[in-house]
């Protein structure tokens, strides 16, 4: 179920950015802006990627799904 999570949350983004680049940053004509909103766009998706994927090997190895209370 996780994966599932994972892959949502990752093919949401990336059509909602490819999406945003077509419509709102192509459309325009200064190279710095394109430039500029790219990488900013692309740092985002670097965090959410690095994010998910820490959490996702943290769950991997939580040894507290066997304790009680």
């Amino acid at each position: 179920m996780k994966t599932i999570g994972l892959i949502a949350v990752t093919g949401g983004w990336l059509t909602l950015t490819f999406w945003g680049l077509r419509i709102g940053i192509m459309d325009t004509e200064s190279v710095v802006l394109k430039v500029g909103l790219g990488t900013l766009w692309l740092g985002f998706l670097l965090l959410l990627i690095i994010a998910l994927v820490g959490r996702f090997k943290d769950s991997k190895s939580d040894s507290t799904e066997d304790s009680e209370l």
